[in-house]
């Protein structure tokens, strides 16, 4: 569930020692098996100082900030983590950005427009249905989001959607693509009405979604039902959630709670966190062609630090035994393995501070199949062929087996052909494909959802409408 991110360094301060051009520069790199657009836009000051900000426009990671730039009287330029050559007249510069250790070129160019990526499938206003931003209390935190519904007929069968991880907004927005938008769109066009909302400290909701448990989210999601049985659009009796990723542990927690209609999992896992993590790290790998001795590392690195975590419950304690685990790795690797790997120290103090949050530890020690057992509800799991952060291959047998022993009489798992981890069609199914797809959610999964919803809570009187 861990996400491609481009990262920039950036200082503070900004000297030119002549001019570039004001506006905007436009270039490309290739990250693995994907060409990621970069823009870059200056402006000069009235006092001759410059400014500027970078976006990674494919990944939607918009208005960096461009500090200490310098231009000597050779036309070196430099800022944050990239070096390159302005021409003579400055609307061109060659040069490097410097990643994990490896200098990857890139050539700005001057533009008159730069185009954000293509999304064709968002939805465009007016709507042809009801669209209302609410807000509702949580398990302790504000909720906000925005709820949809047809405008003739009701109360309404009701979707609760639930994000993945991370801090992402209602429409659980990432590399430029906003799937529960287009979801919700989707299914309120059907005859549903959908909630969906901001992560825990995104948008308009309060408090922490690093520093939350699992059970805070299940709560949250439980008053989320609480609120829509409020409404008089709603169908108090036909709620239920769908969850992705790790919104699909959430979501048989809530339904369990609030007595949920049905549930769907997409790409929800099936396994428990340390399991799902250890299966993701090699896939994703395994789709870009790492070497086998890459793989054998990582895996080494993951089994330390997992068992560290899961060893102790005191926070002091499990520090001390992932700073005893690193020593343990690091100890392991070659003086080679050690030279290509720059940074090694820094690195090992983010995985320090990432498995430190109460938010990965829960994930971590989250066992999904005694809440999937309990379900007496509706359930559809659908995932993606080539899915690298939920393996389908791993998490399609174990939600069989985990369902097939349960209570739940009406369940389907679908395992869809060349569909990603967001249900894109894809190529290799790599995380660093997701920006580059113009599909936001295929057809063929929005299909199977809605098919499904609707032979179970669309009334044929309602169908017709």
């Amino acid at each position: 569930m861990r996400r491609l991110a481009l990262v920039l360094a950036v200082g503070s301060g900004l000297v030119l020692a002549q001019t570039l051009q004001s506006g905007d520069y436009l270039g490309t790199i290739q990250m693995g098996v994907t060409t990621l657009r970069m823009a870059l836009h200056l402006a000069q000051s009235p006092d001759g100082s410059w400014g500027g900000t970078i976006d990674s426009i494919d990944q939607g990671a918009m208005g960096i900030p461009v500090r200490n730039l310098t231009l000597d009287d050779k036309g070196v330029v430099r800022f944050g983590n990239f070096e390159g050559t302005a021409n003579a007249d400055g609307s061109e510069i060659s040069g490097h950005l410097t990643q994990g250790g490896t200098a990857v070129p890139i050539v700005f160019r001057k533009v008159t427009k730069i185009e954000g990526p293509a999304r064709p499938q968002m939805p465009q206003r007016p709507y042809p249905y009801n669209e209302e931003d609410v807000e509702y209390d949580g398990a302790g935190v504000h909720i906000a989001g925005t709820l949809t519904w047809p405008k003739a007929g009701g109360p309404f069968a009701a979707a609760i959607l639930l994000n993945g991880s991370g801090l992402l907004d209602r429409d659980e927005t990432m590399f430029g693509h906003k799937p529960f938008l287009v979801l919700a769109d989707y299914l309120t066009r059907l005859g549903f009405a959908v909630l969906r909302t901001d992560s825990r400290g995104a948008g308009k909701s309060t408090g922490s979604v690093a520093r939350s448990t699992f059970e805070d989210l299940a709560q949250d999601a439980s008053a989320a039902a609480a609120f829509l049985r409020t409404r008089k659009e709603i169908d108090p009796k036909h709620v239920g959630f769908i969850g992705h990723s790790e919104g699909g542990w959430i979501a048989p927690m809530a339904a369990l709670q609030a007595g949920g209609a049905f549930v769907i999992l997409l790409a929800g896992p099936g396994v428990r966190g340390d399991e799902l993590l250890y299966e993701q790290g090699q896939a994703v790998l395994k789709a870009v062609h790492a070497a086998p001795n890459v793989l054998e590392r990582q895996g080494q690195l993951q089994r330390l630090l997992f068992g560290a975590v899961l060893a102790e419950r005191d926070p002091e304690k499990i520090e001390a035994r992932l700073r005893a685990a690193i020593a343990q790795f690091k100890a392991s690797l070659t003086p080679e393995e050690l030279a290509a790997t720059p940074g090694f120290d820094q690195q090992m103090e983010g995985e320090v501070r990432r498995w430190m949050i109460p938010a990965m530890q829960s994930l971590l020690r989250h066992d999904p199949k005694p809440y999937l057992m309990k379900l007496e509800c509706p359930v559809l799991a659908i995932f993606g062929t080539l899915d690298t952060q939920v393996p389908a291959r791993q998490n399609v047998p174990a939600i069989a087996e985990t369902l097939a022993q349960g209570q739940v009489a009406d369940y389907e798992i679908v395992d869809l052909p060349n569909l990603n981890h967001l249900f894109q069609t894809a190529r290799i199914g790599a995380v660093q494909e997701y920006a580059m797809i113009e599909e936001t959610m295929a057809p063929l999964a929005l299909e199977t959802i809605g098919e499904w919803l609707k032979s179970r809570f669309l009334t044929t009187e309602r169908r017709a409408r």
